[in-house]
């Protein structure tokens, strides 16, 4: 069975790969997910320019202690390159499928994530700014597994932003009705410091807060604010980051406070 990577090649999928994913049911194959790279000009261009200053510094250079100093710091600039070429040749990858992954990572065997076994998902998502002007954006998904396995994805991953909302999306369809029926039977969930309850919202630094006592629920700057009517100071202020499965705890938000995120 052939699947094609991001980049357009054909690759063969490894068979202990498709035996762990027909082993837990995952359904069809649905993409590959491999590390980033640089594309080829930029590659080129880099490799060009350091040349060229290597170039221009023993021909031009006539205090040969500074021409010295400059050679040894285009060694390191390209030596640096070079380590940061080094994460394509990683043996990572990602097979995504209909009913969860395998993260590929030799020597250790792959390992399953299906969607229904995946207790949590952390994200932590920031954009990065200089001098008031957007730079870029860095992602951060801690994917928890069965038993003690986990799986970080950063940037190192090539579409990393679709690959971490796919997985947010799906863990939030499998496990929404489960928290709602849980609430239902008057059970509460806890997410971080903060407990969902069918009366209201519980802090462990300051307890319950009723849904009527709530005014709004906002995420704004990496942080989940929550205000009580008549207050001015937030009543709980809680790291995004810290909130595992956000979307199923938001979306119960909605539903058991309507009206009260904004």
């Amino acid at each position: 069975m052939t699947q094609h990577s991001p980049d357009g090649v054909g690759q063969q999928i490894p068979p202990e790969v498709a035996a762990a994913a027909a082993a837990y049911q995952l359904g069809p194959y649905v993409a590959l997910f491999g590390p980033n790279r640089l594309p080829k000009r930029t590659a080129g261009a880099i490799i060009f320019g350091v040349l060229a200053v290597i170039g221009v510094v023993v021909l031009f250079t006539s205090f040969w202690p500074i021409g010295v100093l400059l050679l040894l710091a285009c060694a390191f600039g390209a030596v640096q390159f070079a380590r940061s070429f080094s994460v394509t040749r990683s043996p990572r990858r990602i097979h995504l499928y209909a009913g969860g992954f395998v993260y590929v990572d030799p020597p250790a065997a792959p390992v399953v994530y299906r969607w229904d076994l995946i207790p949590a998902v952390y994200q932590s998502i920031t954009k990065h700014y200089r001098n008031s002007v957007y730079t870029h954006t860095t992602y951060v998904y801690t994917v928890h597994g069965q038993g003690d396995a986990k799986v970080v994805l950063t940037n190192f991953w090539d579409r990393i932003e679709a690959l971490g909302e796919r997985i947010e999306r799906e863990v939030t369809r499998v496990h929404l009705p489960m928290a709602v029926a849980a609430l239902q039977r008057g059970e509460p969930l806890r997410f971080g410091d903060l407990t969902v309850a069918p009366n209201g919202l519980i802090s462990e630094k300051r307890g319950l807060l009723p849904w009527s006592d709530i005014e709004k629920v906002q995420v704004r700057a990496g942080f989940i604010h929550v205000s009580r009517a008549g207050k001015w100071l937030s009543w709980s202020n809680t790291q995004v980051a810290h909130i595992p499965n956000l979307f199923v705890f938001l979306t119960l938000v909605d539903s058991l406070g309507p009206g009260i995120r904004r």
